[in-house]
């Protein structure tokens, strides 16, 4: 099972290093963006970049340390890809898309321990896909962005051999996410805009 993981993960990130080879031709955008549904309980970070016309891959992070009815502190990551369906003529990432993605989600609470009481193992960790559609809007010049999406994610495998049971858990999850598209604003999108072969006279 282990060598089946690393496979997954070489073929994906083989892939996602391909579209990032290609995508140095195009003019590409950069959002960074936060969850405002657990602004406050779980803090995410989610940071998309452009990687072709109507293509985009993001990464998300969440970290979490907190007591609601029962006592929760994990860390859950993914990588998403992501296809815009409605091409507009500036190629930025705005309207409906279809994301599939890899999923890692890290329990610190987990724990085990031997026959003399000696702790084995220590926090538990579940690979998982995920399948997420949303649409994203761009206004303010292209600077904000407003993106809603949902869907789900499913465990396929723990990475610890001596869990015992199974651990693995399937999710439904929303977001409402705010950002700024860094390559809009002059400083910082500097280098990225057309080249002109002709000069206004």
């Amino acid at each position: 099972m282990k060598n089946k993981v690393q496979l997954f993960l070489v073929l994906f990130v083989f892939f996602s290093w391909s579209q990032l080879s290609f995508s140095q031709r195009n003019v590409k955008s950069t959002i960074i963006k936060t969850n405002i549904l657990n602004l406050i309980m779980l803090p995410s970070l989610h940071v998309e970049q452009q990687i072709s016309k109507r293509g985009s891959l993001q990464l998300n992070f969440h970290r979490a340390s907190l007591v609601f009815i029962s006592e929760n502190e994990f860390f859950n990551g993914s990588l998403d890809y992501r296809h815009y369906f409605f091409q507009n003529s500036k190629n930025t990432l705005k309207g409906f898309y279809l994301s599939p993605g890899v999923n890692i989600f890290h329990n610190y609470l987990y724990w085990k321990t031997d026959a003399k009481s000696n702790l084995t193992t220590q926090g538990i960790s579940q690979l998982g896909l995920q399948f997420k559609t949303g649409y994203q809007w761009l206004w303010f010049q292209d600077r904000m962005s407003l993106d809603i999406g949902t869907g789900g994610v499913a465990d396929i495998v723990t990475l610890q051999k001596d869990f015992g049971g199974d651990q693995r858990n399937k999710t439904w999850r929303f977001n409402i996410s705010f950002g700024l598209n860094l390559t809009a604003f002059p400083l910082i999108g500097r280098g990225n805009e057309p080249k002109y072969q002709r000069r206004r006279m």
